[in-house]
């Protein structure tokens, strides 16, 4: 009999916790309800199965209920970290490009290396011919 467990969360707003519902299928169709034991164990690093297995497309769904609950991943970890770190990047290349365009503007008008072209400041910062 193979069995495919599923966990289904939502959000429950009266104790703001996440409540989880298991249950698996098998392969005649029949539901069965997950229930959690807990067993006392002596050694917390004996190797024992996983409490839960989830296969990927359920894992991702799960994932994906626990973003419907209003969780996300901690700011630093994972693809969030990925993230922060490309939008600092990106903040950083844009004050850069700018004190640049500030720079040859300043080049341009200030030095009259350009006194020949007929160049104007335009009403955003840049330059007209």
């Amino acid at each position: 009999m193979t069995e495919r467990m599923q966990v289904h969360a939502w959000l429950n707003h009266c104790s703001r916790c996440v409540d989880l519902t298991l249950f698996s299928r098998d392969d005649r169709g029949d539901i069965y309800d997950g229930v959690v034991t807990l067993v006392k164990i002596t050694n917390l690093y004996q190797e024992r199965d996983p409490a839960i297995r989830l296969g990927m497309e359920d894992a991702q769904s799960l994932m994906d209920e626990l973003w419907q609950c209003g969780l996300r991943p901690t700011e630093g970890a994972g693809i969030a970290g990925a993230l922060a770190a490309t939008q600092a990047h990106l903040q950083s290349v844009h004050q850069m490009s700018q004190s640049h365009i500030s720079d040859l503007q300043k080049l341009v008008f200030d030095t009259g290396l350009f006194a020949g072209f007929n160049l104007q400041r335009s009403g955003g910062g840049g330059l007209q011919t």
